[in-house]
């Protein structure tokens, strides 16, 4: 039963680092970063959104099916920190039921009071109390960092849609593909060769602007 004990407590302890460390490879690490987990959240959210476009009968109105999907990558965003902090307080259940023995229940209780610094259960040992203080500083670290990043997020995603509609410009609304091959070709950003041209018929130069 020590033995189990143990290995529980040093996977508890491991799943918290594993935790912390997601969140600080994605909100602090200044550089883009493959995270497994945040692409399978991302995933999932989006099969989710597919599944409400589809409910909602939204599949070929691209007005509705756009209102609908661009709430997709917040969301996704803001589940991650919630699936950090649920993964954090199963790592310090099991680090509390290891230490204390007292149920899996009792454990998961203190470790969401403590998470949540919610307060209406103490381990009530000196060990445990220090270990609830280690979570409860986890939580309001974890809840501090995606604060704290949320304005440059919004920021970025504002330059994001500022983008998207300086395209409509030469897309148009819905964009169109073939729309936008034409005003590029116009307002001479295409080489002719590539819309059936030539240089010399048509009075482009080999740069792709009129001579």
């Amino acid at each position: 039963m020590i033995v189990v004990r143990i290995a529980l407590a040093v996977a508890g302890v491991g799943i918290v680092t594993w935790a912390v460390e997601q969140a600080v490879r994605t909100f602090v690490v200044p550089r883009a970063i493959a995270l497994p987990v945040t692409r399978r959240i991302f995933l999932a959210m989006r099969r989710i959104f597919h599944g409400i476009v589809r409910l909602s009968g939204a599949t070929e109105d691209r007005k509705r099916r756009d209102a609908i999907m661009a709430h997709w990558a917040p969301l996704s965003l803001v589940s991650l920190p919630i699936v950090w902090l649920c993964v954090a307080m199963v790592g310090y259940a099991a680090i509390f039921w290891a230490v204390k023995g007292h149920g899996v229940y009792a454990a998961f209780e203190i470790s969401g009071s403590s998470l949540l610094t919610l307060g209406f259960a103490a381990p009530g040992r000196f060990g445990l109390d220090l270990i609830a203080f280690s979570e409860a500083a986890a939580g309001i670290a974890l809840l501090a960092v995606v604060i704290a990043y949320l304005p440059t997020i919004y920021g970025a995603f504002s330059r994001r849609e500022l983008i998207v509609a300086m395209l409509d410009a030469r897309a148009g609304s819905p964009p169109s593909a073939i729309r936008l091959l034409l005003l590029h070709h116009r307002y001479g950003g295409l080489d002719p060769s590539i819309a059936g041209g030539t240089a010399g018929s048509s009075g482009w130069s080999t740069s792709g602007r009129r001579t």
